[in-house]
């Protein structure tokens, strides 16, 4: 049984969909806006406008931008080295028994 969306909808190699808001600061905007400016929330999880600490609730011109997922598009999110050289511990092995099963 399906979820009713088909293939179309979703974006190749997800499968699940996290969208995302960011607040974008209007001019003059709060030190509130400033601090959290395009830092990307879960929609469901974004601080509501004008935010908690605005200092200018009735004048506030904040908005939100939406993105399809939190990620950032361009962040790379794997070693560079891909699964070559992905070792933690670049120094010499120094382990001088052998492992504990009869065939290591």
């Amino acid at each position: 049984m399906g979820t009713g969306k088909s293939s179309a909808e979703q974006p190749a190699g997800r499968t699940t969909s996290h969208p995302a808001a960011a607040i974008i600061p209007c001019a003059g905007a709060c030190a509130a806006a400033v601090a959290v400016a395009g830092r990307r929330f879960l929609a469901a999880e974004a601080p509501l406008l004008p935010l908690r600490d605005c200092t200018r609730p009735a004048g506030c011109q904040c908005r939100y931008r939406k993105f399809p997922d939190r990620r950032e598009e361009d962040a790379e999110r794997r070693s560079p080295q891909g699964s070559i050289g992905s070792n933690w511990y670049g120094g010499q092995d120094q382990r001088r028994s052998r492992g504990r099963r009869q065939d290591d």
